[in-house]
C-alpha cells in the first residue's frame, strides 16, 4: 500500500509540473515580443506545441489517477 501511495504521489507531482509548464508555455506564447526572437511565428508555434503537449500529458496523468 505504501508503494502505491508513493507512485500516486509521484504521478500527481508530475501532473502538477506538466500543468504548470503548460501554463508557462502559454504565457510565453502570448507575451513574446518581436525583438526577443529571430522568427516570431516559429517561436509561437513551438510554444503552442509544447503547451498542448504538456496539457495532454497532465490530462493523461489525471486520468490515470482517477
Amino acid at each position: 500500500m505504501e508503494v502505491l501511495d508513493f507512485i500516486q504521489a509521484v504521478l500527481f507531482s508530475l501532473g502538477v509540473l506538466l500543468f504548470a509548464m503548460s501554463a508557462g508555455f502559454a504565457v510565453s506564447l502570448l507575451t513574446v515580443k518581436y525583438d526577443e526572437v529571430d522568427d516570431i511565428a516559429e517561436s509561437r508555434i513551438e510554444s503552442g506545441f509544447f503547451s498542448g503537449a504538456c496539457l495532454i500529458g497532465s490530462g493523461f496523468i489525471a486520468y490515470l489517477l482517477m
